[in-house]
């Protein structure tokens, strides 16, 4: 396995175990210092997964023995004895296993072909006609690249054959440009165009729009993780099969709606997640208190307690804090499994910012509760104590 697959398999698994993480600390254990410690690993995380990505324009550095090869995915020093044939030319790039190949522009990795079968390439995609130094090595494998002007990449061309002792090799195409008319400049331009607008504006809607109505929502916590959730997924959806429909009366090569897709397909498979986090923890979540004759429920995220008067034997308030062991912690509310060297174990639901809870000792344990101000919890304390005779 080579260092790029290595790196590539390395990210892949801290990018799936880091979001197990942050979903299990953002349900379980919430804390802010924990989630955003754990965001913050994550976006270290995706920096290391794009470094293979620079430089962008790749770099060639000749030595006497050996020369140094650094683009996006390929960082490689070849030695002039392990060439076993060169040539310059075009040919088919095939399908990308391991690496960045957005159809225009930088790109590198691992591809596939029917000549080559698995092999490293790294340069820059002019379009059609692009032409890469190709060299096969004593190994078997292959290795293509090119530099950021044709001019470049001849000259390189030229001082490896030469080096390598393959300098009677023949040319398999001559180095004159490919120049493309100026209407189908006109049009492969036309569409590099399209291609940013429409991502542009599907980043811009699938992310604006649910960030506002998270922010402006103050309805139950259902509709404030799938209402943004929906969003971000329509969003690219319909720009996806809108920039398809606009492409395929283009005329042009299919490669070139590659990158356009990547991007767009890579937002259906993260933004949503990030939404289906976020509207889950800052939806204004609310505890709901109801009493009668014979008993008072309290119901929340997560929760669900209901105590009959009798089986209250005591009832205090409290300031301590509780830790909790398992259930939801949100931006306004928590609940769940709390614990604290006083009242031990308990079952928990209570408004973050409202300091005093209500200590519910009962047959089957404790409960540990409050509304959403001071007043209307010292209310329910005395209503308690009433219903509860004590």
């Amino acid at each position: 396995m080579s260092n790029l697959h290595k790196l590539v398999a390395l990210g892949i698994i801290l990018m799936i175990s880091e979001t197990a993480a942050l979903l299990i600390v953002s349900l379980l254990a919430f804390d802010a210092i924990y989630f955003w410690a754990i965001f913050g690993l994550m976006m270290l995380t995706t920096l290391l997964f794009l470094a293979p990505m620079f430089p962008l324009s790749p770099v060639f550095t000749p030595d006497i023995s050996s020369f140094h090869v650094k683009g996006p995915f390929l960082n490689r020093k070849i030695e002039y004895s392990e060439i076993n044939s060169i040539r310059y030319g075009n040919f088919n790039i095939g399908m990308r296993v391991i690496g960045m190949y957005l159809g225009r522009g930088s790109l590198g990795g691992t591809f596939r072909n029917s000549e080559f079968g698995s092999y490293s390439i790294t340069g820059k995609d002019r379009g059609p006609g692009t032409r890469y130094i190709i060299m096969t090595m004593k190994d078997g494998k292959a290795v293509a690249f090119n530099l950021k002007t044709e001019e470049d990449t001849v000259l390189a061309y030229e001082l490896i054959k030469h080096r390598s002792g393959l300098h009677k090799s023949a040319d398999t195409e001559p180095y004159k440009d490919t120049v493309r008319k100026p209407e189908q400049q006109q049009l492969y331009d036309r569409a590099k165009n399209v291609s940013w607008k429409t991502i542009v504006l599907s980043l811009a809607l699938g992310t604006v729009v649910p960030l506002i109505f998270i922010y402006f929502y103050k309805g139950g916590t259902g509709i404030s993780v799938l209402v943004p959730t929906v969003i971000s997924i329509i969003v690219p959806l319909a720009a996806i099969i809108a920039y398809h429909r606009w492409f395929k009366d283009t005329g042009l090569p299919k490669t070139e709606k590659t990158g356009t897709l990547t991007v767009l397909g890579s937002q259906i498979a993260i933004v949503p997640i990030l939404f289906a986090v976020a509207g889950f923890i800052i939806a204004p979540a609310v505890i709901n208190t109801e009493v009668s004759d014979d008993y008072f429920a309290v119901s929340a995220l997560m929760l669900d307690e209901k105590i009959y008067y009798e089986d209250i034997t005591e009832l205090s308030i409290t300031e301590e804090k509780f830790r909790r062991d398992s259930g939801y912690g949100g931006i306004n509310i928590s609940t769940g499994k709390f614990s604290n060297p006083t009242f031990g174990k308990v079952m928990y639901a209570a408004y973050n910012d409202v300091s005093i809870k209500i200590v519910v000792e009962h047959k089957d344990g404790t409960f540990v509760f409050n509304k959403n101000t001071e007043e209307s919890t010292l209310e329910m304390f005395d209503f308690l104590k009433i219903k509860a005779g004590l």
